[in-house]
């Protein structure tokens, strides 16, 4: 089966809400690192990791109740969290994207779905839209939508990447997100240089016949 986009998959993943949530972990991971005595206080990468964690649900949170963004919303429970875009539940780890997610990461994700599941049999209005969303997605159904974080030894984001997992930690449909994504969902096309062919310039060299007068480079002569 070939690889789908993923708001090919559900509207609701635009490219540019992708761009945004790639570029605040860019930031808070970036700043995470910059303030981190990894060396000098014992600091290593798990720390890295558990600051970048909250401060990322911090943020991510503070973006949520600003009202910029509507499409945004974050469920938590206990130490974890995921991010939801309208009906999309995300969960973010770190990790090569085009890898199989562990199964700790895994397990954060049926806790999630349990736990929706159970909020939404609450709400009958809630359940009845879970399900039509199932029946109208039956490709769907089982499988997580997940975002992979890949680092360098710092700690720093080489690049972010959406995709599907299910029970069995198969991954599909991996999408690296580019962020060159501009505003309308397209790639910014990179401009090429113009190479300009050389110019001629013409030298002065002076002429003893006509009193020091020069020639231009094209024939005429200094009056």
């Amino acid at each position: 089966m070939s690889s789908k986009l993923p708001w090919e998959i559900s509207p609701a993943l635009k490219p540019e809400r992708l761009q945004l949530i790639d570029r605040t972990i860019r930031r808070v991971r970036n700043e995470v690192v910059d303030v981190t005595q990894m060396w000098e206080k014992g600091d290593d990468r798990w720390v890295i990791g558990c600051r970048a964690h909250r401060w990322l649900f911090r943020e991510l949170k503070n973006m949520h109740e600003s009202g910029q963004y509507p499409w945004m919303d974050l469920t938590s429970s206990g130490l974890h969290f995921a991010l939801t875009v309208e009906r999309e539940s995300i969960r973010i780890y770190s990790g090569d994207p085009e890898g199989r997610p562990s199964e700790r990461h895994l397990a954060a994700c049926l806790r999630e779905l349990e736990k929706r599941a159970a909020d939404a049999e609450a709400q009958s209005s809630l359940f009845s839209a879970i399900a039509d969303y199932d029946q109208q997605n039956p490709d769907n159904v089982g499988w997580f939508w997940m975002l992979a974080v890949d680092t360098d030894e710092e700690g720093r984001v080489l690049r972010t990447g959406v995709l599907q997992a299910n029970e069995q930690r198969e991954p599909r449909n991996v999408y690296i997100i580019d962020d060159r994504i501009s505003a309308i969902g397209t790639v910014t096309p990179t401009r090429r240089p113009v190479e300009l062919p050389p110019v001629d310039i013409g030298v002065f060299t002076p002429n003893v016949e006509t009193g020091g007068k020069g020639d231009n480079g094209d024939g005429s002569k200094d009056t």
